[in-house]
């Protein structure tokens, strides 16, 4: 874990450029949208599924000699995974902390109805996500040989995190509706929605709504009848612990697969 560390931090232009990402992003999507609504509770699901997984995903590649020949004379599989997920997760802290309170001066003290009110709760969030991302950058990064076919599958398992988020369009069926339950965004924005609890809404009528519950109606309406606790933190909570769990099995066996004969 400390030679991993130091490696990170000798490596100056890329670690800059990784941790740069967050107050770029963040700027951004300040600029872009006035008010809170599920647009950017959107933008920073999938940003911290962004942040955990290109972090990771060259990680075990670019060090796949020193791997199999450490491996070969004592190195234990767990703490190696352990170490990556230690030094990646305090980097995504980092992220995850510039992220959210620059959103939190930007809407905080602003004049709607709902606020940027939770800045604290939301952070803990983003960093739990953006960290069990980085085991989905991991898992690729055991899966391929080379760092060119890393980068080059990234995009692909990315854009399903946001087709299946249910923002870009409504979740129409329930085959879409179970394929979803496998992406970390579909929970990340929900979870990020309990924590905001209303946002504003253009409806004259009705000046704040449930943030939850307009998640849900892009949702297919089999969600409800697959979980009785459907739109709760603890739900979202669970869900991407279960796929994380998936996701370091999968990285332990694929590891055990690279041992020499």
């Amino acid at each position: 874990t400390y030679r991993y560390f130091k490696i990170k931090t000798n490596d100056k232009v890329n670690t800059s450029i990784m941790l740069l990402q967050a107050p770029i992003i963040s700027l951004l999507a300040c600029l872009v949208f006035k008010e809170v609504s599920l647009s950017v509770l959107f933008i920073m699901a999938v940003s911290a599924v962004w942040f955990g997984s290109t972090n990771a995903a060259r990680e075990i590649v670019g060090e796949l000699p020193i791997y199999k020949r450490e491996r070969m004379y004592n190195l234990k599989l767990i703490p190696y995974i352990f170490s990556k997920i230690t030094v990646l997760s305090f980097f995504s802290i980092i992220q995850s902390f510039v992220f959210i309170y620059i959103l939190y001066f930007y809407y905080g003290d602003s004049d709607f109805d709902i606020f940027f009110n939770n800045p604290f709760s939301s952070f803990i969030w983003m960093s739990f996500l953006t960290i069990s991302s980085t085991f989905l950058g991991l898992l690729l990064s055991a899966i391929f040989d080379t760092s060119e076919k890393v980068l080059a599958v990234v995009p692909i398992v990315l854009i399903p995190q946001i087709m299946l988020a249910g923002l870009v369009a409504k979740i129409g069926s329930k085959t879409v509706e179970f394929v979803s339950y496998m992406t970390f965004t579909r929970w990340g924005i929900e979870g990020f929605g309990n924590i905001q609890g209303d946002i504003v809404t253009d409806n004259p009528l009705n000046k704040t709504a449930d943030a939850v519950e307009l998640l849900k109606n892009s949702f297919h309406v089999s969600y409800s009848d697959h979980f009785n606790s459907s739109g709760t933190l603890s739900l979202d909570f669970m869900a991407i612990f279960f796929l994380v769990l998936i996701m370091f099995i999968s990285l332990y066996l694929i590891l055990k697969g690279k041992d020499s004969i």
